[in-house]
């Protein structure tokens, strides 16, 4: 028991003496000097060039343009400056009153178709031609069929200033032609009328104003002059007329 207290006490000295010594040398040591952290500069990437494998051009044909077509330019005439002529007034008279608008025909239903009417008189007129003729002066009529051809057998009548003056005879058959005298030596002017007429037994001259039966015709104006009356003059001393049947 007495060995243990020993050991123990021993043991406790040297724990004591570690203990001091270590307490010793760490007063004997002298603070180390701390030293400045620095800066730790931030790494810089430099680029490096890897060289790649570049692919060799292959011969690509060159598309060639189409050419288009480009207007030459044409010189313009420079416009000049041309004086307007200035129309002078003229003296128009104003309309006093606007026209009024017309309304629109309205269709109106046609009548039927007729027949023409039927001439008034068995014969009508359808040429006149004068004649110069310093000798005589008179009026004659040819009396046609509606074909043209002579129609002999008719007469005519020859008023002036209303009344009758007389008969020409019955047309020929030659050129169904026949003629009143109006002087049989010089040229005689006056205004006259000419009628075509039947009369009962063909009586002409002044007698036959009184035989009269039937009016063939209308009667028609002609005019006679005393001068001029040479053969190559407008002097009218006969009269010519053919009256054509309808």
């Amino acid at each position: 028991m007495r060995n243990r207290v020993v050991i123990l006490l021993v043991a406790i000295t040297l724990i004591v003496a570690m203990v001091a010594c270590s307490a010793s040398s760490l007063l004997a040591r002298k603070p180390e000097a701390t030293s400045t952290p620095t800066k730790t500069p931030k790494p810089t990437f430099t680029a490096t060039f890897t060289p790649t494998a570049t692919p060799v051009p292959t011969d690509t044909p060159t598309p060639t343009p189409t050419p288009t077509f480009t207007p030459t330019p044409t010189d313009t005439p420079v416009p000049t400056d041309t004086e307007t002529p200035t129309p002078e007034p003229t003296n128009t008279t104003a309309p006093t009153r606007r026209p009024t608008a017309r309304p629109a025909p309205t269709a109106t239903k046609k009548p039927a178709p007729t027949n023409p009417p039927a001439p008034q008189y068995p014969f009508r007129m359808v040429l006149q031609q004068n004649w110069p003729n310093c000798g005589s002066s008179g009026i004659k009529v040819f009396f046609k069929t509606r074909g043209g051809q002579p129609f002999p057998g008719m007469q005519f009548a020859v008023y002036a200033g209303g009344g009758c003056v007389g008969l020409a005879s019955w047309a020929n058959q030659m050129d169904g032609s026949t003629d009143f005298i109006l002087s049989p030596d010089r040229a005689r002017g006056g205004t006259w009328e000419v009628q075509a007429v039947e009369t009962a037994n063909g009586e002409d001259g002044q007698a036959g104003c009184g035989a009269i039966t039937k009016v063939m015709s209308a009667r028609i104006t002609v005019t006679t002059v005393d001068s001029p009356c040479d053969t190559k003059s407008a002097g009218v001393q006969w009269v010519y007329l053919t009256l054509q049947e309808n």
